[in-house]
């Protein structure tokens, strides 16, 4: 779908096309965009239509952190280099609005994630690929960047701390849903084994710094040849 400057509601009612294209002009600039606009998935977003009738949200409640990342923004974002966010084909989101806990919304979600109820069978369902767990939003993707094709549903935990990952996904039983009769056994074995493959290669803060060190022992070698240089026209 493109997403361009109109005030109007998409995915189900739950985000804000405007919110979105702000957020992607602020964030990536308006040099990025194509006739005005900029693409995302019609797979994510019926995710995220997903996500919102299962907590039941009002209208406009999703609010979208990162969609489309293309090249230096997706650097700067601290992106992996084979982000699905780099083709439109990922999204994060967090749960905004009056009386609405980001939170509670996202502790409300990983508990239906975690015992893999039918919201997970949905989203596998419709072409899901990709749903990362962070401390205050939710990534998904549709794992269809040509450069980083997902064959199958991939899970990973950063910052949650509650072992969400792949091999949770894939290798766990079926756990029955509601927090009084989840048996968690086993679920301790995941936690501290999980890799970030979307957005953790290295954060802006490390790049900014990686630019800066560089820089410097640059300037400290060629200072130093400099000198051995004049040094040696001196003595000729």
């Amino acid at each position: 779908m493109k997403i361009s400057n109109v005030d109007s509601f998409i995915a189900g009612g739950y985000i804000s096309q405007k919110q979105m294209w702000d957020e992607f002009v602020n964030d990536c600039g308006s040099s990025n965009l194509t006739n005005g606009s900029f693409e995302i998935s019609d797979t994510v977003l019926e995710g995220c239509r997903l996500i919102g009738d299962f907590l039941q949200l009002p209208q406009g409640a999703i609010r979208v952190t990162s969609s489309y990342r293309p090249g230096k923004c997706n650097v700067r974002a601290g992106g992996a280099s084979k982000s699905q966010h780099k083709t439109g084909n990922a999204i994060d989101i967090q749960f905004k609005g009056s009386g609405i806990s980001n939170s509670q919304s996202l502790s409300t979600l990983w508990d239906e994630l975690l015992c893999k109820g039918q919201l997970l069978q949905d989203l596998e369902a419709i072409g899901i690929r990709g749903i990362g767990a962070y401390s205050s939003f939710i990534h998904i993707d549709d794992g269809q960047n040509p450069e980083n094709i997902r064959q199958s549903l991939q899970g990973w935990d950063s910052s949650r701390g509650n072992g969400w990952s792949t091999d949770y996904i894939n290798k766990t039983d079926n756990y029955k849903c509601g927090t009084p009769e989840r048996d968690t056994t086993g679920l301790q074995d995941y936690i501290g084994h999980v890799t970030d493959p979307e957005d953790g290669d290295i954060t802006p803060k490390a790049y900014a710094f990686s630019i800066v060190f560089y820089s410097v022992i640059t300037l400290i070698f060629l200072s130093i040849l400099i000198t051995a240089i004049l040094k040696r026209k001196r003595k000729k």
